[in-house]
């Protein structure tokens, strides 16, 4: 008996540029379903397919010659919440690993009813200081305000841009309307040691401090956030 027709592939499923490499993919949808019950608690009616809404998830393996993830999103950070190849994406999360190059997450979702084709969406390149720093993509890059000295190094770091997407539903159950807001960037940073100046150009930092133990060297974590305009 041969081998059954199986795709194994992922999916691009949002039409990145070509330095993202797809190593998963997936498209879940969610159908509603509202119920009343009789006296005696059994479900005497059922209404089911409502609000059907599909969530798409894809993971990349960034790589390039010469990277610069920044530059190769393009449109996906400076016009982030529109819509691409059909969806709205609400969430992009890059984690950079010393030695590594640089993974990435999208997601989004559309709906089957009155289906999204545009949305408010933000610049996260805008303002001071960097979103990702440029030439970034292979290792962990140093963000602008920040001097780590010869004593420090960055081993991860974690971006996670996302924006507030709000949902209603028509008289029957279905899709109406949607927008977007709130958009936000927040960054998770650690080291091997402390930096000689633990400051982000262009971000509020939320957490930082040192930590140690007998099994690994000194280390430091800082949490920032920024927010950004809808356009």
């Amino acid at each position: 008996m041969a081998d059954a027709t199986v795709g194994w592939e992922p999916s691009d499923l949002f039409g990145v540029n070509a330095d993202f490499n797809e190593q998963s993919s997936s498209s879940i949808t969610t159908h509603e379903s509202a119920m009343a019950r009789d006296k005696d608690g059994n479900v005497e009616c059922e209404a089911s397919g409502l609000n059907t809404t599909t969530e798409h998830q894809v993971s990349y393996h960034y790589c390039a010659t010469s990277p610069d993830i920044l530059a190769a999103f393009g449109a996906f950070l400076t016009a982030f919440g529109q819509i691409e190849s059909s969806k709205v994406i609400t969430q992009i999360t890059v984690n950079f690993s010393a030695g590594e190059y640089a993974t990435v997450d999208i997601t989004g979702h559309n709906h089957a009813e009155n289906a999204h084709t545009s949305q408010d969406s933000a610049d996260m390149t805008s303002g001071s200081g960097d979103l990702i720093p440029s030439s970034a993509g292979f290792g962990v890059p140093t963000w602008a305000g920040m001097t780590l000295g010869a004593n420090s190094t960055p081993v991860t770091a974690t971006l996670t841009c996302t924006i507030e997407h709000l949902d209603r539903i028509d008289e029957a159950g279905n899709h109406f309307v949607g927008r977007n807001l709130t958009p936000k960037a927040e960054l998770t940073l650690e080291f091997i040691g402390t930096p000689s100046v633990a400051a982000l150009t262009g971000w509020t930092i939320d957490s930082e401090g040192p930590s140690d133990s007998i099994d690994d060297p000194d280390s430091y974590a800082i949490t920032a956030h920024r927010y950004f305009d809808l356009s």
